[in-house]
């Protein structure tokens, strides 16, 4: 820049809007079939969210204050890096910011100790934890691609996929999650029901829904103890998305689009870092504090008016 900084420049594609939307038209015409093989009831709903958030990616002038706004939260953060956006060379088609000289998540697997590996994830692990929980906002797309590596800190350069919940949702998330951890069944069930996990016809199994849970989604952190990610567990995402014939056929919240988005692809990277920590310590803290809700970050979208102006799709 002519101020001397280093920056980097990411564009936004021409046409990409009208991609996004040819491939989730494709999908809604698979979602009858989609919908019976993951034991989802609406999926009509989900695909319409996730057009919701497509949109939101596609404005960059929304996401470099996103950026800001996390850089902000773990500016005193030892372990996470957050480049500065420069809003003077930024808009809604171009985002400018800060060039960072790390090493990219292949080679750091390839480098890295096991013990760096074990840091590195449980930083990008307690970055989702702290602001999910204690300020209703995370970013939902832990692609490996989205992390550089350097000095023993994880630096996040993507932050378009994000999604904010209102302090009500995440009081609930939060009774659901202790609930499951606990074991506690009846907190549970009144939790999951209402966050809206109903049934159109039949029940809907509470029990075999939080066992299906405590197996895979609160399985490293539900114990006061060290867990490793690994091959085996990897073996047993697909509870995060399919539900199982004991459960019964489910509506989920679309609020969940970004919520499985989230866990599958991180603990899908802590899987291929084989990272180790207390991952109970790491998020129990979260669970149990004060949310604090950043209400200058202003009004959610109206994500079904996005879905039905962009991509055509209604809720059912």
């Amino acid at each position: 820049l002519r101020t001397g900084e280093e920056g980097v420049v990411k564009v936004l594609f021409p046409d990409i809007t009208r991609v996004i939307a040819a491939d989730l038209h494709v999908l809604r015409w698979i979602l009858p079939l989609l919908g019976r093989f993951v034991g989802i009831t609406n999926a009509g709903d989900l695909v319409v969210e996730l057009g919701r958030l497509f949109a939101g990616e596609c404005d960059l002038e929304a996401e470099a204050k996103v950026q800001e706004i996390f850089r902000a939260m773990f500016r005193d953060d030892p372990r996470v890096l957050i480049p500065r956006v420069h809003t003077s060379h930024s808009g809604p088609r171009l985002l400018t910011m800060d060039f960072v000289n790390g090493v990219s998540y292949d080679r750091f697997k390839e480098a890295a100790s096991q013990a760096e590996k074990n840091q590195a994830g449980a930083a990008i692990f307690e970055l989702a934890a702290l602001s999910a929980n204690r300020f209703g906002i995370f970013n939902a797309d832990p692609h490996p691609g989205n992390y550089l590596f350097l000095d023993g800190r994880v630096c996040f350069i993507d932050f378009g996929f994000v999604k904010r919940w209102p302090a009500s949702f995440i009081e609930l998330w939060k009774q659901q999650s202790i609930a499951g951890m606990t074991n506690n069944l009846t907190d549970f069930e009144k939790a999951t029901r209402a966050l809206g996990f109903t049934a159109k016809r039949g029940r809907v199994n509470y029990k075999a829904l939080m066992e299906q849970y405590q197996a895979c989604a609160y399985r490293p952190w539900r114990r006061d103890g060290l867990f490793r990610f690994d091959a085996a567990f990897l073996g047993t995402m697909d509870n995060l998305v399919v539900y199982s014939d004991r459960v019964g056929r489910l509506r989920v919240p679309p609020e969940f689009v970004a919520v499985s988005r989230l866990f599958f692809g991180q603990y899908a990277l802590l899987c291929d870092m084989e990272a180790e920590a207390n991952w109970h310590r790491l998020i129990v803290p979260y669970l149990k504090s004060p949310i604090e809700p950043m209400d200058h970050l202003g009004p959610q979208p109206d994500w079904d008016q996005a879905g039905r102006k962009l991509y055509g799709l209604r809720r059912e």
